[in-house]
């Protein structure tokens, strides 16, 4: 059974916007199974409502949110990638006449396309995206906390309600429900959420044994010092690898 990633395209030309659907709509982003499904505005007014309410994996836009002049549009273009990114984490592709204006946002997570490469080129940057993982872990990561939830709403509270719920308020449910969802992001539970993300990933997980980042926290949560805490001088930093 196919697996459909979702992408919401953005743009105040009606012809673009046939083009792209009718070229992409369809396509394999990922082998061998994973396809591409386009849903379109000419809107950004509309955009962001959909993006709040449903579940994107992928945002495709234009620069313009009007009839924006090239000389202000790299200002257009931070305005457009802060209010997509004030609803939610989607990776974002500029599909554009002037990509020049956009160099300094381009990035793994925001990527630039040239409307005069046309299609293809376009494709080919989606393609990046999913080869980097980010809309299946992001899609994982959700899915495990609904997840959670489900069960232990229903297979728990529901079940125990008339002992449980009624000495419990609304802020005491939430704690609870909140540490059942952090005891299932250590050890073997989210080991093996990691390996299930994607079976070409270089982390696989192992009984017995713990990544690094499972205990250190890139950025700490802490204001505060705490123990275990590593510090490097930034000098340093170039001389790491990842691996």
């Amino acid at each position: 059974m196919s697996i459909i990633w979702r992408a919401l395209y953005i743009d105040d030309d009606p012809d673009y916007l046939k083009g792209v659907t009718e070229a992409l709509n369809g396509t394999k982003v990922l082998e061998p199974d994973h396809i591409l499904s386009i849903e379109t505005t000419q809107d950004f007014k509309d955009a962001i409502p959909e993006i709040e309410s449903k579940r994107f994996d992928l945002v495709i836009t234009d620069l313009r949110l009007g009839d924006t002049l090239a000389e202000v549009a790299e200002e257009e273009g931070i305005k457009t990638l802060e209010l997509i990114k004030a609803k939610k984490f989607l990776p974002v592709i500029f599909y554009t006449v002037i990509p020049n204006k956009l160099k300094d946002l381009s990035s793994h997570l925001v990527k630039v396309v040239d409307k005069k490469d046309g299609e293809e080129k376009l494709l080919e940057a989606i393609k990046d995206v999913f080869n980097e993982r980010l809309p299946i872990v992001n899609r994982a990561l959700i899915t495990h906390f609904e997840e959670v939830q489900r069960q232990y709403m229903w297979d728990f509270v529901a079940k125990n309600w008339d002992e449980f719920g009624a000495s419990v308020d609304n802020a005491e449910l939430a704690i609870l429900l909140a540490r059942r969802l952090s005891v299932t992001f250590c050890g073997e539970k989210i080991g093996k959420l990691v390996s299930n993300i994607d079976r070409g990933m270089r982390y696989q997980y192992q009984p017995g044994k713990a990544h690094p980042v499972e205990y250190y926290l890139m950025p700490p949560a802490e204001e505060e010092f705490m123990a275990g805490d590593i510090f490097i001088r930034k000098e340093q930093m170039k001389n790491i690898k990842y691996s």
